[in-house]
This record gives C-alpha cells, structure tokens and sequence, in this order.
C-alpha cells in the first residue's frame, strides 16, 4: 500500500532489477509493530535457506546442464521463484528506522543479512570463475545463453542486495560488527585464505574485490574471444550493471563522512578539553586509521585491475570499429550508442576513482607503467616525431594507441581531480590528505605507506606526463594540422583534464585547503610565482593555437574556451598571469581586428581590416593627434607591444574567423572576464590598462553593429539578398551575448576573490557593461527583427540574447533600463510572432539542417523563457501604469505603450501570440511543456483578470492546455495547471468576467461562456475523472483542491449536476465488461450485478455531500484571516475526502 501507514513504501522498486540500476538509496521504514515478524533470526535464517535449496534445484545436473527447451515450464518456475527471493532479500536489507529497538539489534541484523549475503555472492563468484575458465574459445553454446540470462540475474541481484546494504547500515556499523566464525567462500586470488577470525566487514571488502575482478576479467576474456565485437558479447548488459553496483557499494564506504577526521576534531572543539576526551578522540581515530588501512589493502587492487581490464577491451572495440564501419543508415542509432557507453564508463570511472584513492601511491603507479611502458612509445611511433610525418589514412592499430591514451588521460583527470559541477573545482579530499605534513597523526607511517612528499613527486611525475602530451599534440597540430594521426577526440580530452586540473591545483581556493587541519605542501612546481605563470600561458597558448588551427572542430573549441573560463574565474594571480601572456594579447588582437569580420569575409577584407588596424593603432609614437591618438597609442603598446610584435598576421586572422560564432562567443567571454577581473582590482596587474583595453574589446563589436543598423535603415543594404549582412548580424547578437556573459560571471569571481580582498567591486565594470553598452544598443538588437524575421536562425539567436540578458540583469536595472528592456522586448516579440506563431508554421528548413523536432521549436522555447524571465521582476512600481488603457473603449490596450500600460501586458501579449502553437503534440516536449505551464500558471494565478481578456478562441485553447495539464506526469506541470485554473475559477467567481460584455467585474468581456456555455461544468468534470479519482492526485492534492473548490462555487447547483453525471459515467464504466476499465478497488466484483456499483455511488455522492458544506463555499474570495482560515479548513477535509473516496474508487 502506498497510501497507507503500514505499507512497505517500494513502488520505485516493482520493476525488475535487470530493467536499470537499482536506486540503491531508497531505504524502507516499517511501523514498529512489524519488529516481531520481521526482526527474528529464524525468518530471516528460512529466506536464505529456501534460496539456497532453490539455487541447488537449478543448478542440479538433471535441469541446469540440459538445453532450455528441456523442462522449460519447472526450470524457469524455479529460476523467478529464486529471483523473487532475491528481491525480497533487497527489501529486507534496506529495512531502517525504529524497528530496531537498540542498535545492538540492528548490528545483529545487519550481520545476519551480511553473512547471507555473502554466501550467495560466495556462489556467485564460483560460477563467473568457472564460467570464464571453460569459455577461453570463442564458441557460443547453449550453455552459455543459460548462464548469460539465469545466472547474470543472480549475480546482479546480489551486487544490488550488496549496495543496499552499504546504503542502509554506512560503514561505522559494518565495520564494527562482531568477529565471525564463517570462513566466506570468496578467496582474492591474490591474497591467502582468510583466517576463521576474519570480520565481515573484511569479508565484505574481499567479496568486493573478487568479485569485480572476476567480472573483469570475464568481460575481458569475452570481447577478446569475439574480436572486440561488441554486439556478439551477451553478457555485456549485466555484467555492467553489477559492477555499478559494486563499484557504488565501495564508494558509499570508503567516502563514508564518518571516516573524516575533520568531523573528530569539530565535535572536541564543542566539548571541553580534557585528558580522557583527547585519549578517546585518538583511539577513534586510530580505529578509522586502521579501517581506512583495511580498506585501502584490500580495494586497491581493484582499481588496478578495472583500468587494465577496461582499456585494453576499449582499444579492442576501436580497433573492430575501424575494421568494420558501420552503415550510413545506422550511424545515428551507433552514435547514440556510443554517448551512452561513454556517460556509463564515466560513471564507473568517477566511482571507481574514489577506490583508487584510497591507495593512491599504487594508482599513480598503475597509470604510470601504462603509460610508459606501452602508450607513449606507441604514440611516439605513431606521430613520427623524428621525421616528418605522414598524412595517411588511420590503420585500426593506430586508432586503437589513440583511443589507449585518451582512456588513460580519462583515468588520469578522474583519480586527481573531482567533478564538482557547479562549484569551483578543488582537489579530492583524499590526495589533500596524502599531501598533508606535519600533522601529529600523519607523522608516522606504517604498512608500507609512503611518505607524503613521496606521493606528491608522483603526483607531479604523471600530470607532468599528460602535460607534455598535450605539448606535443599542439605542437604537432600547429606544424602540419590537416594530419589524421592527431585526434581531436584526444585533445578534447586534454583541454578537459586541464580545465579541471589547472584550476584546483594552481594556488588552490580556501574552501579546498580547509578540508584538513593542516594546510598541504602542495609540489613547489604547482604553487610557485613562475609555476603559475608558466602553465597558466601554456593553456591560454593551447587556446590560442586551437582557436586559429582547428576552428572547426567544434568540441576542441568549447572545451578550449571552457578552459580559460574556468581559469578566468579564480581571478587572482591566475588572471593576472593570463592577462599578460603573448598568446592572450595575441587573442585580444585577433578580436579588436576580427570582431566585425564574418564567415564571409574574403582574404582582400582581411588585409583591409589588419591595415586599419595598423593605421588606427600607430606604433610610432606620436602621430601629432589629439587626446584619441594618445589613447590609441597607448592601447596598441599594450595590445601589440612596443614593436607590434603581437600584430594578429593574416594567417592567424583567416583562422579566427571561421571559429563558429557561438565558440568566438564563449572564448571573447573568458577574455572579457578577465579583463574585468583586472581592471576591477581582483588581479594584480594595472587597472587602467585592463579597463582601457576592456572598453576597446567592447567598441570593437559595437562600431562594427553601428554601421549594419545604419545600413538597414538607411535601406543602403537589403538582408534578403545581402549574406554579408546575415553574418555581420549573427556575428554582433553572438558578442554581445558574450558581454552579458562575462559581466554575470564576474559576480562569480568577486564572491570567490571577496573573502581575501576587501578591494574588489565589480561595480564600475558593470555599470559601463549595462549602462553605457547595452542599454544604448538593445532598441537596435531588437530592430533586427524586422529586417531578418523570416531567417529563424537569427530570430533565434535574438531570443536567445534577450532571454539571457534579461536573466542576468532585470533584477539589476534601474527604472529607465527597465524600460528600455521591455520595450525593446515588446518590440522584439512583436516583429517575430507576425513571422512565426501561427498554426501553419513551416519547420522544413530546420530539418534539412538534420535537427531534431524538439530542436526545430526552441525559438519558441526561447520566446517563453523571455516571457517568464521578464515576469520575475516586480514592473508595476516601475512602469507607470494607467488602467484606463485596459479597460477605455473595448479594445485590447497596446503592449507596446510601456509608459501607459502595466508591463504584463507584453507577456499576456507574447502569451497571446504563441497560444495557437501549443497543441497536444508540441507539449509532448519535456522542457518545452514545463516552461509554457510554468509561464501559464503563475501569470493567471497572478494576474487572473489578464488572461480574461484574451480573446474567446485563445482563452479557450488556453483552458484546454490547463485541462491537459493538470493530468500531465509531472507534477511541476499539473501543479501551475491547477494554478490556472483556479485563478480564472476565482476571477469568474469574483468578477463574472466570462459571462460576456462588460462584466461584473469592469473589464474586457470575452464571452467564453457564449461559444461555451458549459465550460465551467467541464472544467469540474475533467478535474474529477482526471486527476481527482486517479492516482496521480497524491503529487497534487492541495492543488487539485484549491482548483474544486472556486470552481464549485461559481453555481453549485450546476455542480450537483456534474456530480450526478460523473457518479453515472463512474457506474456505467464499471459495469461494462471486464477489461475495458480498471475502476472500482473490488476484486470480487461481479458484472453481472448493479447493487455493488450502486451502493458506492451512494458513498460517492454522500462524501461529496460531506465535502461541499455552505460554510466551505462562503468565503472561497474572502481574504484576510477569517478567508485562510477557510481555505485550511477545507484543504484538509478535501485531504479526508480523497483518501475515503480511493479506499473504493480509483481510475488507473
């Protein structure tokens, strides 16, 4: 039972195991009164015996070495009768809460569960070895379908019961459960057979370890019996899932907080110091020095064997993948298959990275064997390095080194570095702890362990070796960049590693040196002046390199400026040692010359714009000008150096302007950053240069914009026959997009840099970034529109920009830039709507570019963010507001007439324009469906009286997007659809404002009820059958509620109605054949007989009775105290209401 109290809770889990990833972290709490029966060693001991008997049955010789069509029916009986006890076992082992009357209870619990558990996983484990050391051909028997499809089940199952209970008891309690007399049935064979004293928590690391491995290596032994065809490996499926289950039960231990010794010392700083609580506080850390040392002896192998395992069935897979390319017609669906590969190993691989760490001396050497005794010299043979090099075709071979070293460099970013998306990234806890000196607890080693300044040149050792890897590669590349030999998937994977490394461990953030007692002795060749420096300019010249060589390869380039922001945000040294780097003023250079060139532009334009880049900026010192030429002197000296040395040439030039416009977006926003940073003194360079060269970035795309809406309205050019404009125009909407970008992640840098500097105030930058750039150049950005509405390629980047722009700033801006926003917004949405909302809407173009449906709509996605983006800032006390221009002469008011009318109007104008879009097909879109109800619901919830001014046949599509809504999936987008409706519910029930005319209410009548004069009644009887009789209600209850309850109100007579008529539609559906409708919870019912179905209609009917009382409907408007009194009253006889009703009704 889900709705009651005594149920197990576990509808998440009713699907099979084998059907995904188990949630390993749902966890079940039983009402205490189940203690007795479930809490008992003899019921718990009967479970694990009857699957032990079971898994004995099948796997007699009599049934388990005969072909499947021999006894199938008692064979599979038996093998989903074992399943099924597995899942109960599951469930058992996720049981928590006060069921456990002592924690001496719970441990023996745990333990039962644990030593039975680890029989099975003994079995388990017998059966992969002997499978794996029969199968050394590549013959596929019936044998092997038996096992791939029985035997894996049992196996993913008890990896799943495993990870279940990691989740369920955490490591304090598993490692301190009592000594065991059991000898486990898995033996590593790598280590000696464990003694009859060994603990379960040991036995529990062993069956980890040897387990994964045996699963490792009999994938490996798979893919290499079918030649790295992956499709001939039928146990591929299985075998990853159990080892995600394993690899998340070790991880859930070993990053147990409780084994942070941090926590230790933050509880004794709350108690008082004393002998005896120092005393015990080292005894509790010793304790978990020693689990850690347990876990780190008995797990470290395993990280070994994962990535010897996993790279060279990869480099076998790749060598197969060139031999045998697939067709053309299937390369979408490989495509897609191959992104959900990687994304499985990348989860296998940050999980397995915490294991790693765990010895990390022994992964770092791990890695390092691998890449020197095979990768490198086979990279080396590969590009040729003393000769010149080749330019042929890619041999399977060859992609196969490749494909080694980009896994080795994955191995490489995941086991130094962490995945904090969202945050700064920081160095794994772990390694700051391996690098921690001086520390009275670290003083000592034992066991072998290394010293940590040992750990640290190791450290150093193999980033220096993924370092020099992408050296060579960027050397390469830049020499002879048309080679096949140079991968850009193995850069990309470069720029990645660097974008996480280089930021944590060049003079890491506070936040990552407060993870232990003692500040780390970081390797000197990272944390030094001329360290910082110096990798600092080899990843802006990597940037620089790839940004003029490979321009279109488009994942090296956001990976490339993905770097350099992230290294822009740390402000600091870091950006001041970027701001003075030759590849930075090189990039700078490029974007004052090329920044109002297109793709368009030919060789002859180039030059022009490098001469006047020469002439603008006079190298020669003087030139007898006024204050200007001073300036432009002083800007060339900083931009070009004294002797022009950093002048872009027109190579360099011909190379940046093919970078798609969206990459030179991204990559002039990390470089505006960092000018910002500078000059609003978060760095250490001079402010005054910084500003100066930030405002000449920025003029650098607004003269060139200038001149194009000069052209326009000047009607000089035509966009309809003028590519050059088209390009100039997506070119300037894509930079300022980069502005808006850089000035909303500085508050970013401030936030971090802030807490070290009092000086730092982004301010002045954004005020000249808002003030002075963009609020001058939005009315013209929007006045594209109208010159390239019928491109939707550029309509979309407009929406694009002032969708994100209103993001950033409406909450920053002034009354006067308020204004200026939304009326260019209105401007905007106007010019594009009379282009492109209508029912007719022509998307053929789109997909002949080979875009998705989804894809082909996100204009209109953008559209509504805009809309909601603009509605998230309080406009009235901004914009004057005059309500006669809502209500004076039975028109709808201008949007456009900002300064008379209430700002809502441009969204319920927006709202009005896109509505004949909506349909039932388009709202099949996830992300699409959640923002246009979003939208929807708040406005009509705010602004009910708004959406009654719509006109009839919109207001009506509106009410029936609501309608399908409320019933949706997601409860985000029932729960605004229920908003709605209850606001025009309330509006009605207020003003009257659906009755036609002028209403009750004064306003604009839409006369909805004339075309529908029963739209209120099917309102209710659609919230009923809908939602309200379903199961989906419990997401949405006090919604649902809060909908009923105005709608009754409005005629309760007409009310009674739809009761009468929903009683007899439910009657009628449950008398009709069986099968047809599943309605009534009764079993038993007979089909035959009325009384049953009458009997509940009348309990139906009496609980709407009970429900819809005078007192509830008499002050549904009612505001103030005595209105919320109400209002509570009946939402929680609505709660009983529903909870009696589904006790005999429910709609599946």
């Amino acid at each position: 039972s889900n709705s009651g109290g005594g149920g197990w809770g576990m509808a998440t889990n009713s699907k099979s195991v084998l059907s995904g990833k188990l949630i390993s972290s749902t966890l079940i709490r039983l009402p205490e009164s189940w203690r007795e029966c479930i809490v008992r060693p003899d019921f718990l001991g009967a479970i694990f015996d009857s699957y032990t008997n079971i898994r004995i049955s099948f796997s007699n010789d009599n049934i388990g070495c005969h072909p499947p069509h021999h006894q199938p029916h008692y064979k599979t009986n038996v093998r989903e009768l074992g399943h099924s006890l597995l899942q109960l076992l599951l469930l058992l082992s996720s049981v928590t809460g006060s069921i456990f009357e002592s924690m001496n209870q719970k441990c023996a619990y745990a333990k039962f569960v644990l030593e039975g558990s680890l029989q099975i996983l003994g079995h388990a484990h017998q059966d992969i070895v002997r499978h794996t050391n029969k199968n050394s051909h590549s013959n596929i028997t019936t044998t092997d379908f038996d096992y791939h499809e029985y035997t894996g089940g049992e196996i993913v199952d008890a990896c799943a019961l495993l990870a279940r209970l990691a989740t369920n008891f955490k490591c304090k309690l598993l490692s301190n459960l009592p000594t065991t007399t059991t000898t486990t049935t898995i033996t590593p064979s790598s280590s000696s057979t464990l003694s009859s004293t060994s603990t379960s928590f040991t036995q529990l690391l062993n069956a980890i370890y040897a387990l994964g491995d045996a699963i490792l290596q009999e994938d490996l032994q798979e893919c290499q019996n079918v030649q790295g065809n992956v499709e001939d490996m039928m146990g591929r499926s299985w075998r990853n899932e159990a080892l995600g289950h394993l690899f998340d039960c070790a991880s859930t231990l070993v990053e147990d907080p409780w084994l942070d010794h941090d926590n230790d010392i933050a509880a004794a700083t709350t108690t008082t110091a004393t002998n005896t609580n120092t005393t015990a506080q080292d005894s509790t850390w010793t304790m978990k020095k020693n689990i850690q040392q347990i876990m780190s002896t008995t797990l470290s192998s395993l990280y070994t064997s994962y990535i010897t395992c996993r790279i060279r069935t990869w480099t076998l897979e790749e060598r197969h993948d060139l031999m045998h390319p697939v067709d053309e017609d299937d390369e979408d669906l490989d495509e897609l298959r191959e992104g959900i590969t990687e994304n499985e190993f990348l989860e296998e691989l940050s999980l397995i990275s915490c294991i790693g760490r765990l010895s990390l001396q022994n992964s770092i050497a791990c890695l390092v064997q691998l890449w020197e005794s095979s990768c490198l010299p086979h990279l080396n043979q590969l590009w040729d390095l003393g000769g010149n090099g080749t330019h042929g075709s890619m041999t399977p071979d060859e992609a196969a080194v490749l494909e080694e070293a980009r896994l080795l460099v994955l191995a490489t970013t995941y086991l130094m570095t962490e995945d904090n998306e969202g945050e700064p990234p920081s160095i794994p806890f772990r390694i700051m702890d391996a690098l921690t000196t001086n520390h009275h607890h670290h003083s000592q080693t034992s066991g072998g362990e290394d010293s940590s300044s040992s750990i640290g040149a190791s450290c150093t050792h193999l980033i220096q070796i993924v370092i020099s890897l992408s050296e060579v590669q960027a050397k390469l590349m830049a020499t002879r960049p048309n080679d096949t030999r140079l991968s850009p998937l193995l850069v990309t994977t470069l720029l990645a590693f660097l974008s996480r490394w280089a930021p944590a461990y060049l003079i890491p953030s506070s936040s990552s040196l407060t993870t232990t007692t003692t500040p780390p002795t970081l390797p000197h060749e990272w944390t030094s002046p001329q360290a910082v420096q110096s990798t600092a300019s080899f990843c802006v010249e990597l940037c620089f390199h790839y940004a003029v060589h490979w321009p279109q390869e488009g994942n090296v380039q956001a990976q490339s400026s993905e770097l350099l922001l992230h290294l822009a945000r740390r402000g600091g040294s870091i950006s001041s040692a970027i701001r003075y780097c030759p590849a930075f003023l090189r990039l700078v250079g490029l974007h004052l010359v090329c920044a109002g060139l297109g793709h368009g532009t030919s060789e002859v334009g180039i030059e022009n714009a490098l001469h006047r880049a020469r002439s603008n900026y006079t190298l020669q010192g003087g030139g007898g000008g006024g204050e200007g030429d001073g300036n432009r002197v002083a800007v060339a000296k900083v931009l070009f150096g004294p002797n022009g040395e950093y002048l872009p040439t027109l190579e360099y030039a011909k190379g940046y302007i093919r970078l798609p416009y969206k990459h030179r977006s991204s990559l002039f926003a990390a470089m505006l950053l960092i000018l910002i940073c500078e000059s609003s003194g978060g760095g250490n360079g001079n402010d005054a240069e910084s500003k100066l060269m930030m405002q000449s970035c920025m003029e650098a795309i607004r003269d060139p914009f200038a001149q194009l809406v000069q052209a326009l309205e000047n009607r000089i050019i035509s966009p309809s026959n003028n590519s050059s404009a088209r390009e100039i125009a997506c070119l300037s909407i894509a930079l300022y997009g980069a502005v808006a970008h850089a000035s909303s992640e500085m508050v970013t840098v401030v936030a971090l840099l802030s807490s070290s500097s009092g000086n730092i105030s982004s301010g002045e930058e954004r005020r000249i970034i808002i003030n002075e750039f963009f609020a001058p150049s939005l009315p013209h950005l929007s006045g594209l529109m109208k010159y390239f509405a019928s491109d939707l390629s550029v309509c979309e980047m407009l929406l694009v920009l002032f969708r994100d722009y209103t993001e950033r700033f409406v909450n920053l801006l002034d009354r006067k830039g308020s204004v200026a926003l939304f009326h260019s917004a209105a401007e905007l949405l106007k010019a594009y709507s009379d282009e492109h909302c209508s029912t007719s809407r022509d998307i053929v173009a789109k997909r002949e570019l080979g875009l998705e449906e989804e894809q082909s709509y996100n204009d209109i996605l953008c559209a509504i963010e805009l809309l909601s983006h603009l509605g998230e800032r309080d406009f009235i006390d901004i914009c004057e507001s005059d309500e006669k221009g809502v209500n004076d002469g039975g028109n709808h008011p201008n949007p456009l007439d900002i300064q008379k009318v209430d700002v809502t109007n441009i969204i319920f104008f927006g709202l009005e324009k896109i509505l004949p879009l909506m349909t039932r097909g388009l709202l099949q879109y996830p992300k699409l469906c959640h923002q246009y109800f979003s939208l929807t619901g708040f406005m009509i919830d705010a602004y009910p009286y708004r959406a009654a001014l719509l006109p009839p046949n919109l207001l009506s599509s509106l009410l029936d997007s609501l309608l399908f809504g409320m019933a949706h999936d997601d409860a985000s987008v029932a729960r605004s659809s229920l908003k709605g409706i209850s606001g025009i519910a309330r509006e009605q029930l207020q003003n009257n404002c659906l009755s036609g005319g002028n209403g009750g209410g004064g306003g604009l009548g839409t006369g909805l009820l004339s075309i529908r004069p029963n739209i209120i009644d099917e309102c209710s009887s659609r919230l009923l059958l809908d939602v309200i009789f379903r199961v989906v209600i419990w997401d949405r209850l006090e919604y649902a509620g809060m909908a009923l309850l105005p709608l009754v109100a409005i005629n309760v007579q007409r009310f009674g109605s739809v009761i009468e008529n929903v009683t007899n539609q439910l009657t009628s559906l449950a008398s009709a054949p069986a099968g047809t409708h599943n309605l009534y919870n009764n079993n038993n019912n007979n089909n035959n007989s009325n009384g049953p179905m009458l009997i509940k209609k009348e309990r139906l009917q009496q609980a709407f009775r009970k429900l819809i009382t005078p007192e509830a409907l008499a002050k549904v408007v009612t505001g103030g105290c005595e209105g919320r009194m109400r209002r509570l009253k009946f939402k929680k006889d609505f709660e009983v209401f529903v909870r009696d009703v589904h006790s005999f009704l429910v709609i599946q």
